[in-house]
């Protein structure tokens, strides 16, 4: 396959405008609007199978309403929610039109919540609208969900006020899932369909659950385990996670892993869950930015990308105010290591950059770009030059004291803590179009791939990653029963790897490869925690212990479906 070239968001809409109006068989954009059934039309589709989805100037976007408890039936009612566009798609929040099932157009306004904004430094970058709040005049027949369908590419012809306040009719989460007043939420959820959140880059592309018969046990398990996470088990499982009482559940990012689970789905019942978590995990963050649920103050329990996504779906300004906290907590973080650090890990790394990144594509600010940029930058060069007199191994290089509290001066890094910088990496790759990203991810790769795995061992014959692992020192915390644990996050370490090989213009397979063994560890391992009889003894179905599993096995391989069939051989 040819490298990707990502195009400038500009050029994106350009390429859509002439596909769409010049194109064989395409008609102009200035055609009439249809009215009626006619104005059914079926979702705008993506062409190109690259990271950035490009779609045509003016289309469709399926939209599903659902209806709460408290919804309004039968007559006339306001709906509000956020709409998620991909790069490039919509030029202004005043090109939308709505239309119900039976294709009559609804009064709606709506205003930008969010821009796809330009890289500082980056040419040529024409912002879009990333999210729209969309608030549309709609009678709910019932409590079933309603099929409805947003336009965009031309203004609507039935307008409404602009509501005071599109939040002001949310109510309080009564069905026991957290107590009362720890949570509020909309009368009625809107949904989008898998392909649509994909290309919209929520956290990165993602193949819908189900579409691919060879990752059905993949897709079985994210579900399932979900499931676990939620406490929507059986009543008779009495091991609930703790989720309001402790902190452990919470890392790793729980609220955006829930939300990994709704855009692979399009199902409400994950946005709902992702959105009461977002919920929940900001009326804890301090002042100071800090989550209280942990007795101490430590940025690696610090989100603010999930917070960001919540606002993408609701609008809900209080999630701003949570992102800036969270950066600014973040900035005590010192991103350039050296031997002599007292401590430093990947995972401190990963959630500096991504603290800094979210807070800049929330408000734009240059001192956020200037400090994601800063992270980014002492990472590249700590992967390219470490050190002291440290031979460069592409990967993070740092003590086992610095790591551990102990251990030795020996340099080494982290396969899996390194997952979770490659993801940050990713979406600041995404955002900057940085050269250097690509280079970095891929280094990273095929130090894991060369130095950072083992054959398993006490049984389990599967490829694992180390603990700790560089060239002069190995070192494993549990042995091969705690090490095959990290076989799903290190094989999305690896597999976007590939990917950025594939880039670069260089041969993805021999990384694309050790993913794969990686991946047959990660089945093993998914399936081992699964005991179809725990019911019977109070213990849930998919075992999560400890909760923080959730978040690491599928926070981080949301795009391990798709990133392996990106670089597959054609």
């Amino acid at each position: 396959m040819r490298p990707e070239t990502p195009l400038p968001f500009l050029l994106l809409a350009a390429l859509a405008a002439l596909s769409a109006c010049g194109g064989p068989g395409g008609s102009s954009a200035a055609a009439v609007e249809p009215t009626g059934p006619a104005a059914r039309r079926p979702e705008a589709t993506a062409t190109g199978d690259g990271l950035f989805a490009r779609f045509p100037a003016s289309g469709s976007v399926a939209v599903t309403l659902h209806p709460g408890a408290e919804a309004v039936i039968g007559r006339p009612t306001v709906v509000s929610f956020g709409a998620p566009f991909p790069p490039g798609v919509l030029t202004g929040a005043d090109q939308l039109r709505a239309f119900d099932r039976g294709g009559t157009e609804l009064e709606i306004h709506a205003a930008a919540l969010l821009p796809w904004r330009p890289w500082p430094g980056r040419a040529g970058v024409r912002p879009s609208v990333r999210a729209a709040m969309v608030s549309i005049e709609v009678t709910l027949p019932e409590r079933a969900p309603l099929p409805i369908t947003l336009q965009y590419g031309a203004p609507p012809r039935a307008r409404l006020a602009a509501p005071a306040d599109p939040r002001a009719d949310w109510v309080d989460v009564t069905d026991g899932e957290y107590q009362a007043g720890a949570a509020r939420e909309p009368r009625v959820y809107a949904t989008f369909t898998p392909d649509w959140l994909s290309a919209c880059l929520l956290r990165t592309r993602a193949t819908p659950a189900g579409r691919d018969g060879g990752w059905a046990w993949f897709d079985r398990a994210l579900v399932a385990y979900a499931r676990t996470a939620v406490n929507d088990v059986p009543a008779a499982v009495t091991n609930r996670l703790p989720i309001e009482t402790d902190h452990e559940p919470w890392l790793f990012d729980r609220t955006a892993t829930l939300f990994g689970v709704y855009v692979r789905t399009g199902d409400v019942k994950w946005l709902r869950h992702a959105h009461r978590s977002a919920q929940f995990y900001l009326k804890h963050i301090t002042a100071d930015g800090h989550f209280d649920l942990k007795p101490q103050p430590d940025m690696k329990y610090g989100y603010g990308r999930s917070l960001l996504m919540d606002f993408q779906m609701t609008g809900d300004p209080a999630m701003l105010d949570g992102i800036e906290r969270i950066a600014a907590a973040a900035t005590e973080w010192k991103a350039v290591y050296g031997p002599r650090t007292n401590f430093w890990t990947e995972r401190h790394q990963a959630y500096a950059l991504l603290a800094a990144l979210s807070a800049w594509e929330a408000n734009g600010a240059d001192a956020h770009a200037t400090r994601a940029r800063e992270v980014a930058d002492a990472s590249f060069a700590m992967a390219a030059r470490p050190a002291g007199s440290w031979r460069a191994e592409g990967c993070l290089l740092h003590t086992m004291d610095s790591h551990e509290g102990s251990g030795g001066p020996e340099p080494v890094c982290s396969p899996w803590m390194s997952a979770l910088f490659a993801d940050a990496v990713w979406e600041y790759w995404i955002h900057s179009q940085d050269r250097d990203a690509l280079g970095f991810l891929a280094g990273l790769g095929g130090f894991v791939a060369e130095r950072g795995l083992y054959p398993g061992g006490q049984h389990i014959d599967h490829t694992m990653p180390w603990y700790l692992a560089s060239s002069v020192k190995t070192f494993s915390d549990d042995g091969p029963w705690g090490d095959i644990e990290h076989t799903c996050d290190v094989a999305g370490l690896v597999a976007r790897a590939a990917w950025a090989e594939q880039q670069l213009g260089r041969d993805p397979d021999r990384l694309r490869d050790t993913a794969a063994k990686l991946i047959d560890g990660c089945r093993y391992n998914l399936d081992a925690w699964h005991r179809p009889n725990g019911p019977a003894s109070g213990k849930s179905e998919w075992r999560l212990a400890p909760g923080r599993k959730f978040n690491w096995w599928f926070g981080t391989t949301s795009d391990l479906p798709w990133l392996m069939a990106a670089t597959a051989r054609k």
